[in-house]
């Protein structure tokens, strides 16, 4: 997640410094910034999916003798693209899980994650979705389509 907040932010820095631009250019500009932020989600698209841990920083957390309450919870992290009709942008299925595996009594949080364009504010954005009744989705990924 840190690349992608990484990707943001180095649009955003982008975007932020371009010239100020005459209104014979303000059309041009539009369609730039478009242009870039499909290029965001598209590269969202390309990273966020795969299995990831913070297994290094909870061992260095351990190794530097950080005081107990301190140290990061040692945490695993599936995500798979999904397809919902009804939710554009790119979505993707995820579950957490205390020691990486599929066990169903070891999966914490899961639900859905949306990147979308919102043109309103132009930036990409992240809205997160829970599962009413999340014990059904435990291990959706395996039914994905």
């Amino acid at each position: 997640m840190r690349i992608v907040k990484a990707t943001l932010a180095l649009v955003a820095v982008l975007v932020g410094s371009m010239p100020t631009l005459h209104a014979s250019e303000v059309a041009a500009d539009a369609s730039l910034k478009a242009t870039e932020l499909r290029v965001v989600l598209d590269t969202v698209r390309k990273w966020v999916h795969g299995r990831y841990d913070n297994t290094r920083q909870f061992e260095h957390d351990i190794d530097s003798g950080v005081a107990d309450d301190l140290v990061h919870r040692q945490s695993f992290q599936l995500m798979t693209p999904a397809t919902v009709p009804a939710l554009d942008g790119h979505v993707v299925f995820q579950q957490s899980s205390s020691d990486g595996s599929d066990e169903p009594e070891r999966i914490g949080r899961l639900g859905l994650l949306r990147f979308f364009i919102d043109e309103g504010s132009a930036s990409v954005r992240l809205r997160e979705y829970r599962f009413k009744e999340p014990d059904r989705f435990k291990n959706a990924h395996r039914n994905l389509q």
